[in-house]
């Protein structure tokens, strides 16, 4: 069965393989631009691809989605799907946050919320209606609906790794080479690249919440150094996956399962 590639992450997140028994990998320049824990998945993620551990062998903690009251609609269980062709990946992820003026009412008011709004779609109303922003304003006496949407890919693919999927393993080797460039001679650009360069060791989502608060410059800088740091991992992810073989259609049913997952109710309901 396959999974989505985020979905991929999020099981070598909660495998576990003891630190002795894990590949090693070439950290040279890896050490200078990467932190210890992403060293470490990536580790974990090479051995995994490799088969050399049986998957009845190792320990593991299910994947949930966690309701967010942050969201509209609930995260379900993730899906593995009968191959990478499904039509359910080729369409996109939909979501709204929920207002401010509801949220501060706290998590009984929010659960009103979206269940008045849910049922509201139901009966065929649509949330970019005005009509329908106004009977959900008088229902819960706010002033602001203004929903933001939120839109992204199922499949989780982008222009950057639909560009690394389709390149042979000497192409990715040569790319991982340019992103380590780009990486290593970012500190040289100014100060400021300087002071963002030394937050290379934390991972994406920490540099992210450290310069929340910074000028917009200092956040633009530290999104590029992120989006640099995603992209090698990702391409270095690839790296292995081509190297050992590893058939991302081809992981056992019966383990998804116990990992939490569920098949996908658009290509494998024939199943």
């Amino acid at each position: 069965m396959y999974i989505t590639n985020y979905n991929l992450s999020r099981v070598l997140n909660v495998i576990e393989i003891e630190v002795e028994n894990l590949d090693k990998i070439d950290i040279n320049k890896l050490e200078n631009v990467l932190s210890e824990k992403e060293i470490l998945f990536l580790r974990k993620a090479k051995t995994f691809f490799n088969g050399e551990i049986s998957i009845e062998c190792l320990s593991f903690s299910p994947v949930y989605n966690p309701d967010d009251d942050n969201l509209l609609f609930e995260g379900h269980n993730p899906a593995y799907h009968k191959d990478d062709f499904c039509q359910r990946l080729r369409a996109n992820y939909i979501n709204y946050y929920i207002p401010n003026e509801i949220k501060q009412r706290g998590n009984a008011e929010v659960k009103k919320f979206k269940k008045f709004v849910k049922e509201l779609l139901h009966d065929g109303y649509k949330l970019e209606d005005e009509n329908t922003k106004i009977i959900i304003k008088g229902h819960f006496g706010i002033g602001d609906v203004n929903f933001l949407r939120i839109e992204k890919s199922n499949s989780g693919a982008s222009n950057f790794t639909d560009y690394i999927n389709n390149m042979t393993l000497s192409e990715i080797i040569k790319e991982i080479k340019k992103i380590l460039d780009k990486i290593n001679s970012f500190q040289n650009k100014s100060e400021l690249h300087k002071r963002i360069y030394n937050l290379r060791y934390r991972e994406p989502y920490i540099i992210k919440k450290l310069l929340r608060n910074k000028s917009k410059e200092e956040k633009s800088l530290g999104q590029e150094l992120t989006l640099a740091k995603e992209h090698l991992l990702y391409a270095l992810l690839e790296s292995y996956k081509k190297e050992s073989n590893f058939n991302q259609s081809e992981i056992e049913e019966e383990w998804l399962q116990k990992l939490n997952f569920v098949p996908c109710s658009t290509c494998c309901k024939e199943l």
